[in-house]
């Protein structure tokens, strides 16, 4: 019998709370139906309220947990959260893309600030930033995230961006009635409407991140795994009463 599973990585932090990080993509990624693995990229001291501080992975030891499950592993899709620095993230990068298939899914979820208010990285050079993109086929920004990307952020520079990766602008941390994301791609914009629930949890992006990741590596177009994606953070949404949410399939 031939083997259906489909894999996917996390490259990311472990919260030990299990709200965020490589905790919660691999219950997202599990509900979904797909094999998914992580590689930690740094060990954080924190629960559902409170980030106390951070140590981080050594790049070689993130690239040798890597290349361990390359020996036996194919990944259909991967994504990247918390990491040291954007030169860390370009050697994983460029890692990656020499090893696995050029129809291998990358996306990369910028954990510029937690949500307690710690400040991982600062603004990168227009040349970093350029690396990163050519590098992957998604980024997933929030609106406090474009601002530290692209400080002088306008239309036009947000989509000259858009035609070396695809960029899915979060909409969940604004004040409006409506969750909504944007997603742009190649200089278009598609608009996925969602309300705004009237809940609070720990980890949204990364949920969401992996949902998506999920369902690329499960063969769905990209607007459909962000459909499904955001379908899936709102049952998370409401799937408790406290900080920390349920996982159901």
């Amino acid at each position: 019998m031939l083997d259906k599973t489909f894999y996917t990585l996390t490259v990311a932090g472990l919260d030990p709370c299990g709200g965020a990080g490589i905790l919660a993509d691999i219950k997202t990624m599990e509900a979904h139906g797909v094999m998914g693995m992580s590689v930690c990229t740094a060990i954080t001291y924190q629960n559902d309220i409170a980030f106390n501080k951070v140590d981080w992975i050594p790049v070689e030891n993130i690239i040798a947990q890597i290349e361990v499950l390359l020996e036996r592993f194919q990944f259909n899709a991967i994504k990247i959260g918390l990491i040291e620095n954007y030169e860390v993230l370009i050697q994983v990068l460029s890692y990656l893309r020499s090893k696995v298939s050029d129809t291998c899914f990358i996306l990369w979820d910028p954990i510029l600030k937690a949500s307690a208010g710690f400040n991982f990285h600062a603004t990168p050079s227009a040349e970093i930033l350029n690396q990163i993109a050519t590098r992957i086929n998604l980024i997933t920004p929030n609106q406090d995230e474009i601002k530290i990307l692209l400080p002088a952020t306008t239309q036009s520079i947000t989509h000259a961006l858009s035609e070396q990766c695809a960029i899915l602008l979060k909409g969940g941390h604004l004040t409006t009635l409506h969750s909504n994301d944007i997603l742009i791609q190649n200089k278009n914009e598609t608009t996925f409407t969602a309300p705004r629930l009237n809940a609070e949890k720990r980890g949204t992006g990364c949920v969401l991140s992996a949902a998506i990741v999920s369902n690329m590596a499960l063969g769905l177009s990209l607007e459909t795994s962000i459909i499904k994606a955001k379908q899936y953070v709102e049952k998370y949404l409401v799937s408790s009463t406290n900080r920390l949410g349920f996982h159901y399939a």
